[in-house]
């Protein structure tokens, strides 16, 4: 099952970080602006209307009465469903950005229409694929910590190979696995001294401003951790599927 020898290497995430900063580059015209602006409205739309149903609720006293139960289970209801339908369509979006990026390292030729005609084609799979990786983190997590950071290491891949060689759920996630056998330390390295980094931004911002404005600028900063995410998942990936040094002469 391990036995891929054109297995190549995982580098220090600073070999990375140049070609990860640059977010907006990708180079077919338009999918890197499109899929930014979608993820930004998807993620201002999330940050924002929660709000609305917060304010509507109120617990007058200890004794809460069944109308302000049903209240505060409807707007947490809503807001669970917000958070998952923003979840799937930043996935759904941000998978666009990753087919064109890891096409773009291979030196692959593509069309924005080609692109978006395989995000439709492949909805429901990358969906559900989305899904079983979020389930089997969460589920890890709620047993201990560790497992849950084992289960994301196995299939941290998985899209990739989905958006690369357009293989099934099953495939993408087995796959995965096989990949980063042997590699699940140097991975995790990795994506911990970038997560180090980006949840500095937050940080550094703060939420000055009000409401309206303190959520489109945390939505703009998502946005933009997301793709860099994703350009993060694409370099690693194609170090470790392909030779290195047949891709090291594309310059990205």
């Amino acid at each position: 099952m391990y036995g891929n020898k054109r297995r190549g290497r995982i580098r220090p995430l600073i070999a990375y970080l140049p070609k990860v900063l640059k977010f907006y580059d990708v180079k077919r015209d338009g999918i890197s602006p499109l899929v930014f602006v979608l993820i930004l409205a998807i993620g201002f739309a999330a940050n924002l209307i929660p709000m609305k149903f917060i304010g509507e609720i109120s617990i007058s006293s200890v004794s809460v009465s069944t109308e302000e139960l049903m209240n505060l289970l409807r707007a947490t209801l809503i807001m669970n469903g917000i958070s998952l339908g923003s979840f799937i369509f930043s996935n759904l979006f941000s998978s666009a950005y990753l087919f064109a990026y890891i096409r773009d390292l291979r030196g692959v030729s593509y069309t924005a229409r080609e692109c978006w005609s395989f995000i439709g084609r492949r909805f429901v799979a990358i969906v559900v694929l989305s899904i079983i990786n979020m389930l089997a983190i969460f589920t890890g997590l709620f047993l201990f910590i560790v497992p849950g950071i084992i289960l994301y290491l196995m299939f941290v891949f998985s899209n990739c190979y989905m958006m690369d060689k357009d293989t099934g759920i099953i495939r993408s996630l087995k796959s995965s696995l096989d990949l980063t056998h042997g590699f699940k330390g140097q991975i995790f390295r990795v994506i911990v001294f970038f997560n180090a980094i980006i949840i500095l931004i937050p940080m550094m911002i703060g939420s000055s401003g009000g409401p309206l404005i303190y959520a489109f600028v945390s939505a703009f900063i998502s946005a933009i951790i997301n793709l860099m995410s994703q350009r993060l998942l694409a370099l690693m990936y194609v170090d470790l599927e392909y030779v290195p040094s047949s891709l090291d002469e594309v310059e990205i």
